[in-house]
């Protein structure tokens, strides 16, 4: 019998309840969501994919916006983000199972814009994959901000493995089908 710490299931539910918060707290100024189509491979234990939603949260209050002086007008902006993600899919390599099982992922972690047009955010995530019984830390990357690599160690049943996640925003998925 493969023993779970007790610790995980207590990290994975407060993972949840800070994405969900995130996700469907009240509209706020500096929020925003993104819907993501993503690929995940987790060791030999998760291969698959999924849809999700990521909500985002500048921390800090508002800056303030600029008067009506003349030259141009610069805008200052946070450069710290809160990040909350929850995605369902499928498993194709669930392991000990022959059979395509559901997937069900979150994540929670702080992001910082970098000012590069390139990878324009990086961040540390925790992420927890439910149904796969994965937990741990990743580092996230924002490339132009239309797409996302997120790296990390996951605590499965069978120990530490290696994760790797792909992931485009739905809305350039949506441009190029245009």
């Amino acid at each position: 019998m493969i023993h779970v710490p007790a610790r995980v299931p207590r990290a994975r539910g407060l993972t949840f309840a800070l994405a969900a918060c995130l996700l469907f707290g009240l509209s706020a100024p500096g929020q925003s969501q993104i819907l993501k189509v993503q690929g995940d491979w987790v060791g030999a234990h998760v291969v698959g994919g999924l849809l999700g939603v990521e909500g985002r949260h500048l921390l800090g209050s508002p800056p303030p916006l600029p008067g009506s002086g003349p030259g141009p007008m610069e805008v200052s902006t946070k450069n710290w983000i809160l990040t909350g993600m929850l995605g369902a899919g499928v498993n194709l390599n669930a392991a000990g199972s022959a059979h395509v099982r559901p997937i069900f992922y979150l994540h929670v972690g702080v992001l910082r814009r970098t000012g590069s047009d390139t990878l324009t955010r990086v961040g540390v995530l925790g992420v927890s994959y439910i149904e796969a019984r994965a937990v741990g830390p990743a580092l996230f990357l924002e490339f132009q901000g239309v797409g996302d690599l997120k790296v990390g160690a996951l605590h499965t049943p069978g120990g530490w493995k290696p994760s790797l996640s792909l992931a485009v925003h739905w809305a350039i998925v949506e441009d190029l089908r245009r």
